[in-house]
């Protein structure tokens, strides 16, 4: 693969206009490629911000929060948003301007529409865009790409039935495509003042690309997932 950041414009809360910043960065598309965007400016975008004055922000991430736990014996507290753990409900203060900035309210719907976007402006048919933003994974210190929402690709490549090096055929081997990409994407792009909220991948293996709705497709129902017996706290 071949993977890339993409410098643009700083992009200014309280709302900016990322798709005036696309055309005037460097980005070049071709036929089946992914672009890798930050949430961040997704949400900036879209206006979701607010004065971090004008604001409590723990009553702010339990409201923002599909599931909020908060330890009443420590100050860590779990929070599901958009069916991903995310530290503050994704509730970001970082290069903010004196603002918090929320995560895109719907991340699948933005994808879609930065794919409107670049494929009438870059004229491309085949591809994939990716809405990431970072987490921290359980057991792990520091943090990682995760696909919020996606368009434009299937998010899960499945190995089912076929051979391996020895010819045993796969039971139930799957790869979490946009979650990899997402990974490759938010390492490359950074954390600080790199200015850099895109990523172009290019030459990418185990990826299908399609205009037909994946949005649920990674998504394990909790009661089937292999964590249920450390999730079901959270669900009752």
């Amino acid at each position: 693969m071949h993977i890339e950041a993409i410098k643009t414009h700083l992009l200014t809360p309280p709302q900016d206009d990322l798709f005036k910043a696309i055309q005037e960065s460097n980005l070049s598309l071709s036929e089946e490629d992914v672009l890798v965007v930050s949430s961040k400016v997704v949400a900036i975008h879209e206006g979701r911000c607010v004065l971090a004055k004008d604001v409590d922000k723990e009553s702010l991430v339990e409201k923002e929060s599909d599931v909020y736990i908060k330890d009443a014996d420590s100050r860590w507290r779990i929070c599901i948003k958009h069916g991903t753990f995310l530290s503050g409900a994704g509730i970001d203060e970082s290069n903010a301007d004196e603002h918090l900035i929320l995560l895109p309210e719907d991340p699948h719907k933005s994808a879609r529409e930065i794919h409107e976007f670049l494929t009438k402006t870059y004229n491309v048919k085949k591809l994939g865009v990716i809405v990431a933003d970072s987490h921290s994974a359980p057991l792990r210190y520091g943090t990682v790409g995760v696909a919020l929402g996606w368009y434009g690709c299937e998010p899960v490549s499945y190995y089912t039935g076929k051979p391996d090096l020895f010819n045993r055929p796969a039971q139930f081997t799957r790869i979490n495509v946009v979650d990899s990409l997402a990974v490759a994407g938010v390492f490359a792009m950074g954390e600080l003042a790199e200015q850099t909220p895109l990523c172009h991948i290019q030459d990418i293996p185990h990826i299908v690309f399609t205009n037909r709705d994946t949005s649920q497709e990674l998504f394990i129902p909790p009661r089937e997932d292999i964590y249920w017996p450390l999730l079901k706290n959270l669900y009752t």
